[in-house]
């Protein structure tokens, strides 16, 4: 659909570890105290122009393979560097196959754009 999609996965801890002033401790409400929860965070881009696409809406779903149930929700926008990007925490329980799923809605497509990655812990 004309969209490159960047994901990054990282422990909530990496987040808990900044310095209490620094943006990234407030984003999201904050970084939750469980060992389990990772940061989601999705880069958007124009595919063929490579501009970074700051228009969008996404919902993320986090699914494991090994997991009954499903976590769905809405990321918010964040600024990074001053470079626009979208994230949200997810619980990634034990060590399992993941399903990373993309709702991505733009004002340049009717139809939403769905994209799945495989994330293994």
């Amino acid at each position: 659909d004309g969209i490159a999609v960047y994901l990054g996965v990282m422990p909530a801890a990496i987040v808990r570890g900044h310095s209490p002033t620094h943006v990234e401790r407030t984003m999201h409400g904050g970084p939750p105290r469980s060992s389990v929860e990772r940061h989601v965070v999705i880069a958007l881009f124009d595919a063929k122009t490579f501009e970074r696409s700051t228009d969008a809406e996404i919902t993320a779903s986090v699914e494991g393979l090994g997991h009954v149930g499903r976590t769905t929700k809405k990321l918010e926008r964040m600024d990074i560097a001053d470079a626009p990007t979208f994230g949200g925490y997810f619980p990634f329980q034990g060590s399992d196959k993941f399903t990373i799923r993309l709702e991505i809605k733009t004002a340049k497509r009717a139809k939403p754009t769905i994209v799945e990655f495989n994330y293994k812990t």
